[in-house]
């Protein structure tokens, strides 16, 4: 994406439409679309639009979902090789929205990837038809033989300004995974 964004604006509007309507791909031609520097006036603009949402979300959270915190995953995948991220970093969403909004978060690992388990996949799955750009980015690395043992987390999501909260909730887990048996291990690194 580094050089996308040095391109002429002229070239980076026909590789939108071509993904757009040749490959058929307008979550990923949208995100490529809004790919541009920004004036200052469009720049207070987003400000003012994101300030919106920020307060729309935080009524929902304490009017409807009424919830402390909220468990979600941290990515798409687990861990991708070494360099993986340039591929996958569209489907960070689940981190984005988060930061987007200033809430408070944190990961721990729970598990770990079992290549049994994990190596299980629809058919067609690695051929990724059907998939969005975003989508075939966080898969693209994709593989439970090579990934077995990486962790696997969860992520603990609280309001602003709620980091206690969120670290209580996260020590809470972790005892719940030790009187469980089910405690994460780390990797057994070999010298």
């Amino acid at each position: 994406m580094a050089l996308y964004a040095w391109l002429p604006r002229p070239i980076k509007y026909l590789h939108y439409l071509y993904t757009k309507y040749i490959k058929r791909d307008p979550f990923w031609a949208e995100l490529l679309y809004n790919f541009r520097a920004c004036s200052a006036h469009e720049q207070w603009e987003l400000v003012a639009q994101r300030e919106a949402y920020k307060a729309e979300w935080h009524a929902w959270w304490r009017d409807e979902a009424k919830i402390d915190v909220l468990l979600c995953p941290p990515n798409a995948t687990p861990a991708v090789p070494h360099g993986g991220m340039k591929d996958a970093v569209a489907s960070c969403g689940y981190t984005f929205l988060f930061n987007l909004l200033d809430y408070t978060a944190g990961v721990i690992p729970v598990t770990n990837v079992d290549r049994e388990l994990d190596g299980l996949l629809p058919a067609g799955f690695a051929a990724m038809k059907g998939m969005n750009g975003v989508a075939r980015g966080a898969y693209k690395h994709y593989d439970a033989g090579n990934m077995h043992g990486l962790p696997v987390g969860v992520q603990i999501v609280g309001q602003r300004l709620q980091e206690e909260k969120v670290l209580a909730v996260m020590e809470r887990v972790v005892e719940i995974l030790q009187h469980e048996g089910k405690e994460y291990r780390l990797l057994d690194i070999i010298e």
